[in-house]
């Protein structure tokens, strides 16, 4: 699991880096050739900002090769099992996840955990340890925007936006609620309220009551 976890991130870097080179390597071109036929004093600003563009990309491109390099997803792995009373169990019982767990794109799930496989970085989710999840999508100039919300038995909600796919989230949260049958699944304003007062007990039974008709 953590060598093919070091590879993504690799992968990610590279490809990161050169969408980023050829970038600004095109547009340094349309600059430097003059291509949109600029004035002397004009394209003489523009080229002094192509030049900067480079020097920040090829910047760009070195830390993300370091932090590649550092394996920024293997160290969330990790930084996980430490909060566990176990780290080498849990350790083990993760790559167990990743080998055998049912695959969807770039998620591994089973029965005790959810591994997210997001670019450079990695999240686990504890089934055993969620009290409400639901997907939450808001909508920014006509573009929809979703994210995982997982509230866990003790702690702050915490929000995963997973590349903002839909797809992957709906898998998620699928896996979750067929997999933990005491969880609170689903959104509603009144949810909300609720978990804002911190009322939990009354949060679980309005969704309850809303699951079972009561």
């Amino acid at each position: 699991m953590l060598e093919e976890l070091k590879q993504g991130g690799s992968s990610t870097a590279f490809k990161r880096s050169i969408c980023g080179l050829l970038g600004a390597g095109a547009f340094s071109v349309i600059i430097f050739f003059n291509l949109f036929g600029l004035d002397e004093e004009a394209i003489s600003r523009w080229r002094g900002i192509a030049l900067a563009m480079c020097a920040l990309v090829a910047i760009g491109s070195i830390a993300n090769w370091l932090r590649a390099a550092k394996a920024g997803a293997v160290k969330d792995i990790e930084n996980f099992c430490k909060t566990t009373d176990n780290p080498s169990a849990t350790m083990a019982r993760l790559d167990k996840t990743w080998r055998e767990g049912n695959r969807f794109k770039t998620v591994r799930m089973d029965s005790e955990y959810v591994i997210c496989h997001i670019g450079m970085r990695a999240e686990v989710i504890s089934l055993g340890d969620i009290f409400w999840a639901y997907k939450y999508v808001s909508k920014t100039n006509n573009v929809e925007y979703a994210r995982l919300e997982i509230v866990p038995r003790a702690g702050k909600r915490q929000s995963y936006k997973l590349n903002h796919d839909q797809a992957v989230i709906d898998a998620i949260v699928k896996h979750i609620a067929e997999n933990c049958p005491n969880a609170i699944m689903g959104y509603s304003d009144e949810m909300e309220l609720l978990y804002r007062k911190k009322d939990l007990a009354g949060l679980r039974e309005y969704a309850l009551s809303k699951k079972f008709g009561m």
